[in-house]
């Protein structure tokens, strides 16, 4: 089982393979449990992560402004995804209940933006 400093060390090394990507922000890490903000170059944008290693809950967002407007989440070993036109909606398709890895989801983000 990877810990909370595992995946710390991968939300960073994958971060920093994208240059759009401006400041890599630790929010919190305890022992099961990390949460970071990923600030873009974009003005009011960034990208909130979180993992907690013990319940297998993952977070991952792209904030504008305040609101989300794209994400992936497992709860309870549970794919969804918070598509670009409905980011309040949760996506059941087959895509959206794929799992994704910090740095796809960087990715998609990426593509998405056309940074």
């Amino acid at each position: 089982m990877k810990t909370a400093i595992d995946v710390a060390r991968e939300i960073e090394q994958a971060a920093r393979h994208f240059p759009w990507i401006v400041r890599i922000h630790l929010i919190d890490l305890t022992q099961y449990a990390v949460k970071y903000r990923l600030e873009l170059a974009r003005r009011e944008t960034y990208i909130q992560i979180y993992v907690n290693v013990r319940n297998q809950t993952h977070g991952y967002a792209l904030v504008r402004r305040g609101k989300r407007i794209y994400g992936r989440d497992c709860e309870e070993g549970e794919w969804h995804r918070h598509p670009w036109d409905a980011p309040d909606q949760h996506e059941g398709s087959l895509e959206g209940r794929r799992a994704v890895s910090i740095a796809r989801f960087l990715q998609e983000v990426e593509d998405y933006l056309d940074l």
